[in-house]
């Protein structure tokens, strides 16, 4: 049989017996070699097989556990891809002078650490640290048929365009939903970038429409947003231009290879033509909201293990065809600061006018979300979701709004004197504040 027509977690279980053939490996090692596979997922593969002696572990001297094979009746299959398809391209080598990497590195450096937590219902994983040079070159190498100030534009990948500006002559523009993250991208950004506060799921100016020669596209990997992120990439570029976008590997989800299938199908629709697939490229840090959601599966996330599987388009004509009808509407928040934590109400149409309340939901008492998924029942019903991982039910939203505005923007006022305890004490620990006494809070409108 097919190994892509096996059931999902079978296929899981085989490529954890191919990494572990002939070696022993850390649950990190394992991890990062995982196709972006859910580490709970991943960790209950690993319990299964110990359960039927097919591994084991063992202790190493640095105190890591190591899993390693304990039967060799298992058939070693093909290591599989992280693409369907070979990769017909070539992988750029563009240097970057030793004074140019020095000067990105205090620029990144000084950008992430202003900018502020993750959001989960955004989808936020920042690149690695390490991977941004690497997409700099990849960058600068697509670019060079292009001529000086040709625009270009970031969708959903804002530190990579602040930090490319520094790098190019090209006209950059960067569009992002996260209108906190622009407003602190756009402090390191060079003079000439042009933000622009764009929710995806709307309709794209027709000043920006086949205007770029490149974008880099990073979407959030829910079906439909990838399917957005993809139409809009392609409206914004012009004839001959080229798309470069991220992927999810093969293991993200039980769905995702019919979902790549149908991407590449409409990617043919939208005059894109494949040129170049990069496999196990970018890589992504490891935001606090993931790291909470497995540190309760008891699974720790330190260093970078999720990657993306990086497409490259050329686009040949326009498509005749008006595809903005797979276009789904997405949520929209209200966003609220607090240092660099931050907390989104919920705003559509139950704005209700109720007294306002906060309570948690059914089966979350501690208001942890254990998983970063967007499926899931309990994270679709959430109306407060924090970057920690929290969430909660929000009732009375439209005076909550007006609550939590006068609270998070009265920097000198205790919080406990502009907010009901019930309320305060919920929000205090969305936020994982310890003592919320003279808190202070500045407040930002969503996007």
């Amino acid at each position: 049989m097919n190994e892509q027509h096996l059931p999902f977690r079978e296929r899981v279980r085989k490529h954890v017996l191919n990494l572990l053939h002939n070696r022993s490996i850390t649950f990190q090692e394992l991890l990062k070699r995982s196709l972006n596979c859910d580490p709970a997922v991943l960790m209950e593969t690993l319990q299964n097989l110990e359960d039927s002696k097919h591994i084991s572990n063992i202790q190493s001297q640095r105190h890591f556990i190591k899993y390693y094979l304990t039967r060799s009746d298992t058939h070693q299959s093909r290591f599989p891809s992280s693409c369907e398809e070979n990769s017909p391209g070539f992988f750029p080598n563009v240097p970057l002078v030793s004074t140019r990497t020095q000067h990105l590195k205090r620029i990144l450096e000084e950008m992430l650490h202003d900018l502020p937590e993750p959001s989960p219902v955004y989808s936020q994983w920042w690149f690695s640290k390490s991977i941004y040079s690497t997409l700099i070159k990849f960058l600068l190498a697509l670019s060079k048929p292009y001529t000086a100030k040709t625009p270009i534009a970031f969708l959903g990948s804002p530190t990579l365009g602040a930090l490319f500006s520094h790098c190019s002559t090209n006209h950059v523009h960067i569009f992002d939903v996260d209108e906190v993250t622009l407003e602190k991208v756009s402090q390191h950004c060079s003079k000439s970038t042009r933000m622009i506060h764009y929710n995806a799921s709307h309709e794209l100016d027709n000043s920006f429409k086949s205007t770029f020669h490149l974008v880099f596209a990073d979407p959030p990997w829910s079906s439909s947003l990838l399917r957005t992120f993809l139409i809009r990439s392609s409206t914004l570029l012009s004839t001959g231009g080229t798309l470069a976008i991220s992927f999810p590997q093969i293991f993200t989800r039980p769905t995702i290879s019919s979902e790549r299938k149908k991407l590449k199908r409409l990617a043919s629709q939208l005059g894109l033509s494949l040129k170049s697939i990069f496999p196990n490229f970018p890589e992504y840090s490891v935001p606090l909201f993931e790291h909470n959601a497995y540190k309760h599966h008891g699974i720790t996330l330190k260093k970078p293990w999720r990657k993306g599987d990086l497409f490259v388009y050329t686009k040949t004509h326009d498509s005749p065809l008006d595809l903005t009808r797979l276009i789904e509407k997405t949520t929209e928040w209200n966003q609220y600061c607090y240092r660099k934590s931050r907390l989104f109400l919920k705003r559509d149409g139950l704005f209700e006018d109720a007294s306002p309340s906060v309570e948690p939901i059914p089966g979350l008492e501690d208001l942890t979300y254990k998983s970063t998924t967007s499926r899931m029942a309990s994270w679709k019903s959430a109306s407060l979701i924090s970057t920690r991982n929290r969430i909660a039910h929000a009732y009375g939203r439209k005076n909550l709004s007006a609550l939590l505005r006068r609270a998070f923007k009265e920097n000198h006022r205790p919080f406990s004197l502009t907010m009901p305890p019930e309320i305060k004490k919920i929000i205090s620990d969305m936020l994982e504040i310890e003592t919320p006494q003279n808190l202070s809070l500045a407040k930002h409108e969503e996007v």
